[in-house]
């Protein structure tokens, strides 16, 4: 006779076994993330405080700018320039404007103050891509203003550490100093200047400049 196997009842759990585990695991991690749950929570908190402070920072940032720019766009005139360069101290339309009221000092024929600009643009923003113009306009700005021994020495200070790549602006400088020099009867310091010109590779209009500065210095007899 064929043995009958009985079939595998279903385990049956007991409903108050299953919600003590449920409880008991519950617990055991809980009693774990607990201690890190204020901290995490004080962290989010000031990771947004902190995400809403920067984005308001900036979109006031670009707003300044963009009015610092709309300000500088609609000045015309040496006080308008100085406005805009004190209003908005700090942004890049500010060291612009700074640039243009000393432009617009000489310009006007107040080549004193002129150079003051430039040099304080210089002060301000040694760094800057606009710091050639404001070295050169300073040191014409001091010429212009009477002022020869602080020209050539603006002037020659530039032509000394001019960027290699640009060797026509360093011949100009030079000039300017030779020039300068020359103004004070200071013939051997122009030639100098000249002679140093000469050694800067400029293109040959600029080289003839040089050339014809030093045939006209006067010689000693």
């Amino acid at each position: 006779m064929a043995r009958t196997e009985k079939p595998h009842e279903p385990i049956h759990h007991n409903p108050n076994e299953m919600d003590i585990a449920a409880e008991q695991s519950l617990n055991f991690w809980t009693r774990r993330i607990h201690p890190y749950i204020k901290p995490a929570i004080f962290a989010l908190i000031a990771l947004v405080i902190v995400t809403t402070v920067l984005a308001a920072l900036h979109n006031r940032r670009q707003a300044r700018e963009a009015d610092a720019y709309a300000a500088l766009d609609a000045a015309t005139t040496p006080e308008a320039f100085a406005k805009v360069a004190a209003d908005y101290a700090g942004t890049p339309a500010g060291s612009e404007a700074l640039l243009s009221w000393g432009r617009s000092l000489f310009e006007a024929g107040k080549y004193a103050d002129a150079a003051a600009r430039y040099g304080d643009f210089i002060r301000q923003h040694p760094d800057s891509k606009r710091l050639f113009q404001a070295r050169i306009g300073e040191a014409y700005a001091l010429e212009a203003a009477g002022k020869k021994a602080e020209a050539e020495k603006a002037f020659a200070a530039m032509g000394s550490t001019m960027d290699p790549q640009s060797p026509d602006l360093a011949v100009e400088a030079l000039l300017g100093a030779a020039r300068n020099a020359q103004a004070q009867s200071k013939t051997a310091e122009a030639e100098k200047w000249l002679k140093q010109a000469l050694t800067c590779g400029g293109s040959e209009p600029f080289k003839a400049r040089v050339l014809t500065a030093l045939g006209a210095l006067p010689r000693a007899k």
